[in-house]
């Protein structure tokens, strides 16, 4: 199984706006190492600011939005509101490099067989 990895949505938009990058839908394709990785919409816990210690044991957990909406966490710009516990966030991506083939891509290799 490999190892998932998170990008914020700042340093996405860096490796796109400095051509390390491209991003085609929900794929992103590194473009010296030629790596690709599927993108699900996700947010790294940084912090709850609620209590001193961490009660729902989520720190440093990366979760895909559609996970806390399932849950009915309340989902802002740098926090969300869950169980009525407030955590800092950072918006981003989780990367899977296990599902990474770009449409383009397969689409391509398809065209030169």
């Amino acid at each position: 199984m490999g190892k998932f990895h998170f990008v914020n949505q700042d340093t996405l938009e860096h490796l796109i706006a400095t051509n390390k990058a491209t991003l085609e839908g929900s794929y992103l394709s590194i473009v010296e190492s030629f790596q690709s990785y599927h993108l699900t919409p996700a947010v790294k816990i940084i912090s709850c600011e609620s209590s001193t210690s961490d009660p729902l044991r989520i720190l440093h957990k990366f979760i895909p939005l559609t996970t806390l909406e399932n849950v009915g966490a309340e989902i802002y710009i740098n926090s969300i509101i869950l169980k009525s516990h407030s955590y800092l966030i950072d918006l981003g991506f989780i990367c899977d490099a296990n599902n990474s083939i770009s449409p383009s891509y397969a689409d391509s290799q398809l065209h030169h067989s």
